[in-house]
């Protein structure tokens, strides 16, 4: 029938037969709006990989800093997700000090970082998993 089931097992809540999302991959350019101290964000092609309720994304943006310091930039989810808390989703970026976390107003994910004194156009790595809720 095309579905997958997992039997979880152990006490309490959440135990017996509960069914999962099948394993799917591709590849989606997100929205990347700018919310911190950004001229401007061009995303890539990213790449995801969903296994059950877990999706990871790996991808690449060019950004153009407006100034040395703070930089935060929201990164569309491939597959939506209804994020509750900031730690439904985590991830790092090519920068020293990068983070991504979900950003629970807009269901998106936001990346940070310090600009330091870099104030013209570079491209940044990054790479999350969240769940989708």
């Amino acid at each position: 029938n095309g579905r997958f089931y997992l039997k979880v097992t152990g006490t309490g809540t959440g135990t017996g037969w509960r069914e999962i999302s099948p394993s799917q991959s591709g590849t989606y350019t997100p929205h990347a709006p700018v919310v911190t101290n950004l001229d401007s964000v061009t995303p890539n092609v990213s790449h995801y990989v969903r296994v059950g309720d877990e999706v990871t994304v790996f991808g690449s943006t060019a950004v153009d800093p407006t100034a040395s310091g703070s930089i935060t930039f929201g990164i569309s989810l491939p597959i939506a997700s209804n994020f509750a808390a900031s730690t439904n989703a985590s991830g790092f970026g090519s920068f020293q000090g990068m983070y991504c976390s979900a950003d629970t107003t807009n269901d998106r994910m936001n990346a940070v970082y310090s600009a330091n004194t870099l104030t013209t156009s570079y491209t940044i790595y990054f790479s999350f998993t969240y769940t989708v809720i």
